[in-house]
């Protein structure tokens, strides 16, 4: 038994300064962290000589006991006899009751603090979610010149041409009349902006579908998000590493200065955590807050799907110089105001279709069911009436309210229940109406956009399915 506690003690000490390398490490890899800390568990905290010094204490404590009742009736028998007694003995050979008394309880002590101390596993994969968050932001980081830089110089490149373009094409505009002799030249030169401008109007429409979807990539997701549980936590197992000689007073001074130096490194990891998310929030702020573009000349200000609005101005100026050059001069004003009714109408008809994709869309209809589930506490207020009707002895007056309550919220009669169910109801009845008018309008914007020669730009609206919702039946989800 003497032997076998220092060998415990050396597994153990080995296993800590394992422990405070992985707290410090910034791998992300599950079998790096979690899957070491287990070996290092297996091999220390757990290991075989740890086992077999809690199968021998019990042993240990029995023989104690013995001993002491041995030299105990042995003593009797002397003071009986008229001889002193003699000093207690644990029955082997060199080994008092004292120092018996004292390997157990420091065997005991090093069992204890080895079963306690492995909540540092909980540590260990907080660490390792740490790292992954910490290396996630800074790939982010080290992405954001090529994510950001390149949309920046095209929209500075693009401003400028465009400005360049429209200015020519509103000249000639203004002076076709008096350029009969070089129509032909001029459509030319007009034809090649209008390429470069519809090069354009592609590009801004692929990097407005780019940046919606990188900014909704570097939105963190609920996932990511580290709750502040989770580090209060890590602040309380960091106080008991520190306090751990107060907690295990037999604890060699060593394995107690080896625990207390873990403290720090949960509070240091989230240090750098924090470096890294604040250097994220400086590096992605103006793709994030919608002002990447500040300062660029038409782009500044642009939602990102406005970007090929901006383009769509230049095309219908080039397109209107177009038609008065191949001999539309009588109809040059009807199609430019042609042209820049169906841009005013256009955005009126995105809007209106965005208007009812907010009010008849997936989204409004997940926030109205969730009403009518939550509604007057929802299932989890059944439950508590239902139980506490089940656990009453006393069927008295607050019994029969109980009751009521129950069965008005069982046959959905509650008002916050009828109200929820109304607007549910109230959905599913115009729904139809709604995507009717978005039939129209699609159909409509078709028909204009194919007279003028143009591609539809609206295609589809994203409205719920119908479907019936009968109020007078309980949820199915209860």
């Amino acid at each position: 038994m003497e032997k076998r506690l220092p060998d415990a003690e050396q597994k153990i000490l080995i296993g800590v300064a394992a422990v405070e390398e992985l707290l410090k490490s910034s791998k992300t890899d599950a079998s790096q962290m979690t899957g070491k800390w287990n070996e290092i568990r297996e091999q220390s905290f757990a290991s075989p000589v740890m086992k077999e010094l809690a199968q021998l204490r019990p042993l240990l404590k029995l023989t104690i006991d013995r001993g002491l009742h041995e030299a105990v009736q042995a003593s009797r028998d002397r003071m009986n006899k008229g001889n002193a007694p003699v000093p207690p003995s644990s029955g082997k050979a060199g080994i008092t009751l004292p120092i018996a008394r004292d390997i157990h309880r420091d065997a005991e002590e090093l069992l204890g603090f080895a079963q306690e101390i492995q909540s540092v596993g909980e540590a260990v994969a907080w660490t390792l979610k740490v790292n992954r968050h910490i290396e996630s932001l800074e790939f982010d980081i080290g992405n954001a010149p090529a994510r950001v830089g390149a949309y920046v110089d095209d929209m500075k490149l693009m401003s400028a041409s465009l400005v360049d373009i429209r200015r020519k094409a509103n000249q000639a505009l203004e002076n076709y009349s008096r350029n009969q002799g070089s129509l032909p030249e001029l459509r030319g030169e007009m034809e090649r902006y209008l390429t470069q401008t519809m090069t354009m109007k592609y590009k801004t429409q692929n990097a407005a579908v780019s940046l919606v979807n990188t900014s909704k990539y570097l939105e963190p997701e609920a996932g990511y998000v580290i709750p502040a549980t989770e580090l209060k936590r890590m602040e309380v197992l960091a106080e008991y590493w520190k306090d751990g000689k107060n907690l295990y007073p037999l604890l060699r001074q060593d394995i107690a200065d080896g625990v207390a130096r873990w403290a720090p490194h949960p509070k240091a990891k989230w240090a750098n955590y924090l470096e890294s998310k604040k250097e994220f929030n400086k590096v992605y702020a103006p793709l994030l807050q919608g002002n990447l573009f500040q300062g660029i000349p038409l782009f500044e200000g642009k939602k990102y799907t406005e970007l090929s609005n901006v383009v769509l101005d230049t095309e219908t100026t080039l397109r209107t110089v177009l038609a008065a050059i191949a001999g539309e001069e009588k109809n040059v004003e009807i199609r430019r105001n042609a042209l820049v009714q169906d841009t005013v109408l256009t955005r009126k008809e995105q809007e209106e279709i965005r208007k009812l994709e907010a009010m008849y869309g997936p989204q409004r209809e997940k926030s109205l069911q969730n009403a009518v589930y939550k509604a007057a506490g929802g299932y989890a207020k059944v439950v508590e009436l239902e139980r506490f009707l089940e656990n009453s002895d006393i069927k008295d007056g607050a019994y029969a309210k109980v009751k009521e309550e129950l069965d008005a919220l069982l046959k959905r009669r509650h008002p916050e229940q009828r109200a929820a169910d109304s607007a549910m109801q109230t959905f599913y009845k115009q729904l139809p109406e709604a995507q009717k008018r978005v039939d129209a309008i699609i159909a409509d914007h078709a028909k204009r956009k194919k007279d003028l020669g143009l591609q539809p730009v609206l295609n589809e609206a994203k409205l719920a399915k119908e479907k019936q919702f009968d109020t007078l039946k309980p949820r199915s989800q209860w």
